[in-house]
């Protein structure tokens, strides 16, 4: 038997996934007195959840804007605000940047 180990990032984003397309699947297959509306509001809250970190075995999930430095400037020009930068540079298994591919992977081959 392996030797328990840390999660890599592909792994997790692959059972973060994995539970949004059940997440999608529950709400969908609800009894017809839901509207569109109800399911659709009902698998989002449920993603929110999920990112809270209440659900699902998953932990919560850090969830922050990656702003870029070279925008700054850009939206000061602008009198407009902009996003904090964050470089992510601390983060072990980060999963983000490339969900919706795995998603819609996981979703064109079941």
């Amino acid at each position: 038997m392996a030797e328990p180990r840390q999660w890599t990032a592909d792994e997790i984003q692959d059972k973060f996934v994995r539970y949004l397309k059940d997440i999608a699947s529950y709400w969908a297959n609800l009894d017809a007195d839901k509207t569109i509306l109800e399911r659709v509001e009902g698998a989002i809250f449920s993603t929110l959840v999920t990112l809270d970190g209440e659900s699902a075995g998953l932990p919560g999930f850090i969830v922050a804007p990656l702003g870029d430095k070279s925008d700054i400037s850009f939206y000061k020009e602008r009198d407009e605000n902009w996003y904090p930068v964050n470089d992510g540079s601390k983060i072990k298994g980060d999963i983000g940047g490339s969900l919706h591919e795995a998603f819609c992977k996981l979703r064109d081959n079941g």
